[in-house]
């Protein structure tokens, strides 16, 4: 009867605690899918990572302010890529 209770406050807790953790592909913005679908082709061998996205977007927000953001993507072909 001990061992049943036990299982089950175990089956529960990692439930709970299964439900409080994100989904990882949900904290993944869509720019990002969309530059992984993009085809690499042939790679050299030496190669360990390669860059799909490298942008930089310029806002201008008030008189003298402007925001810079960037936004880039690597695929790691290769341990060695990281």
């Amino acid at each position: 009867m001990r061992q049943e209770i036990r299982s089950l406050i175990l089956v529960v807790l990692a439930t709970s605690i299964l439900a409080f953790i994100p989904s990882a592909n949900a904290a993944v913005p869509d720019w990002v899918h969309q530059a992984a679908e993009k085809p690499v082709g042939p790679l050299d061998p030496e190669i360990n990572a390669v860059v799909l996205l490298d942008d930089v977007k310029y806002t201008i927000v008030g008189g003298d302010d402007i925001v810079e953001r960037y936004r880039r993507a690597v695929k790691i072909v290769r341990n060695e890529g990281r």
